[in-house]
């Protein structure tokens, strides 16, 4: 399959990388001269065990760099965006890249296209992108987003990517679930030649939609907040108190599993599907 990244950031390279390795035909865009200089050269940006020898493997071949996203976009099935979503003065994402980089997928959707969350954003971002798009003239009926968020450690981030122990999916389709469900089907990876006892596999695959469930949070809230940390109080969920969750640093944030807090982003997208996975799945 052949599938866009946009942003060549630590995130968007490992995706890159990983997706030709995987057998994908990955085209990685980003519009900033030095950095596509670097990747053109065929060097590697940051330190990352097994990335350079993924870029040296897969460039000209399964891993294109462009510096051009309408045509990159035209010629893919799927669409990651990796952008990077700085904190602004109070604290909170800054999402001017995200929206950008909407705007212009909007301007070159020609077919069907899945248009993936990377970059950590706030819960709901998914839905305020496909407003974005729709906004800006893409037809409805020709793209759905979705959100899949990356469990990448530095220093480790290819095992990650390559070997994962689950793969979280957030998408209100069954199309779009379906490929990005291909996207992550088990290949043959050369890289497990320098891997003693790892093999492709398939993962699980947790598929949850976009949409809040307010009675599966409600259900599982206390046992997942006596594992994941402190608590404090909010009183916006059916003018009861309800559970503030701090979550552990890897996802970045306060967890509030009412609806008002997730919309003045106390959480990322990211750990608001990691919960929903663990609310279902028990």
């Amino acid at each position: 399959m052949r599938i866009a990244v946009i942003g060549s950031g630590y995130v968007g390279l490992v995706t890159g990388a990983c997706l030709a390795e995987l057998g994908h035909e990955a085209i990685l865009v980003d519009n900033d001269p030095a950095k596509y200089a670097v990747l053109a050269r065929g060097e590697c940006p940051i330190y990352e065990e097994h990335l350079p020898e993924l870029l040296a493997r897969h460039r000209g071949k399964r891993l294109a760099f462009s510096d051009c996203l309408p045509s990159a976009v035209r010629a893919s099935r799927a669409v990651f965006i990796a952008v990077g979503t700085p904190p602004t003065h109070n604290g909170e994402a800054d999402l001017s890249y995200v929206e950008s980089v909407a705007r212009a997928i909007a301007g070159a959707v020609n077919d069907y296209k899945v248009i993936v969350g990377k970059s950590t954003v706030p819960v709901y971002t998914s839905d305020w992108v496909r407003r974005v798009m729709v906004l800006n003239r893409a037809p409805c009926d020709r793209f759905d987003v979705a959100s899949n968020p990356e469990f990448l450690r530095e220093g480790t981030a290819v095992i990650d990517f390559l070997y994962p122990d689950r793969i979280v999916i957030g998408a209100n389709t069954p199309a779009c679930s379906n490929i990005l469900r291909e996207i992550y089907q088990p290949r043959p990876c050369p890289l497990a030649a320098h891997l003693e006892g790892r093999r492709p596999v398939q993962p699980p695959i947790h598929s949850v939609d976009r949409q809040p469930s307010a009675a599966g949070l409600r259900r599982r809230n206390s046992p997942l907040a006596d594992r994941t940390g402190p608590l404090q109080a909010c009183e916006k969920f059916l003018g009861t108190t309800n559970t503030v969750l701090c979550y552990r640093q890897t996802f970045r944030g306060l967890f509030c599993c009412c609806k008002h807090c997730l919309v003045n982003m106390f959480v990322t997208e990211e750990a608001f599907l990691v919960f929903k996975y663990m609310n279902y799945a028990g």
